[in-house]
Formats: C-alpha cells, sequence, structure tokens
C-alpha cells in the first residue's frame, strides 16, 4: 500500500496553525482523490500516543516507528514564528512518511481516522 503524504501550512485568523495533510488515496478510487484533513500539532500527539499505546507489547512495531517531533514550550519558543512552523511542518511531514511505511500503523483504525480515512470493518 503506497500513500503519499504532505503536510502543509495553513493559519487562522486567531493565530493558530494548522498543518494540511494532503492524502492520495489512490488505492480505493480509480482516480486521484486528494484528500485535506486539518490538524494541530497536539492532535499529531494525541495520535502518536494512541498508536503507542495499542501496540505497547508489540515491540517489533513499537522498534520500527518513528519518534515524533518533540514538544516545545509556548513560553521559550515562538510558535507563530514563521521558522519554528516551518521546521515543525517539515518535521511533521518526515515523521508521516515514516509512519505509512509501517504495515501495523497504516492498518490500525486511530491512525486511519487521523487521516480522515474510514477503517475498514
Amino acid at each position: 500500500m503506497d500513500r503519499f503524504v504532505r503536510c502543509s501550512l495553513g493559519r487562522s485568523v486567531r493565530r493558530i496553525v494548522w498543518l494540511a495533510v494532503t492524502d492520495t488515496d489512490w488505492w480505493r478510487w480509480w482516480w486521484w482523490w486528494w484528500c485535506v484533513v486539518l490538524k494541530r500539532y497536539s492532535q499529531f500527539y494525541d495520535m502518536d500516543t494512541a498508536v503507542r499505546t495499542a501496540f505497547a507489547t508489540n515491540f517489533e512495531v513499537l522498534n520500527s516507528m518513528p519518534a515524533a517531533p518533540a514538544r516545545q514550550a509556548k513560553l521559550l519558543t515562538d510558535h507563530m514564528d514563521n521558522t519554528f512552523v516551518e521546521q515543525r511542518r517539515v518535521l511533521l511531514e518526515n515523521y508521516l512518511s515514516k509512519m505509512i511505511k509501517v504495515e501495523a500503523v497504516v492498518r490500525h483504525p486511530v491512525f486511519l481516522l487521523f487521516l480522515g480515512v474510514k477503517p475498514d470493518s
């Protein structure tokens, strides 16, 4: 299952930084279907925690999962700074690209819902 994920930057009027996760879901459709899902960093963090908890006893999967980009204190770092936002975007894009290569993670319902894909029942 090949999936391509790209994060792009978005900002709202309320000074909130959103990352757009673009997923090419071509294996479900006859044409290229672009799905954009808006996520905040905290949602990446929550998804990572949930997936790691689900695979807590499967050390093979845990060892193949990449580390999530580290949190940084808002008191020490301006989270609206363009340089910071771009660095975090690149880190999250790399993180998702590596997570998608882990077969067990790609099939996990929490990860699929995070990407906006309805898990198969």
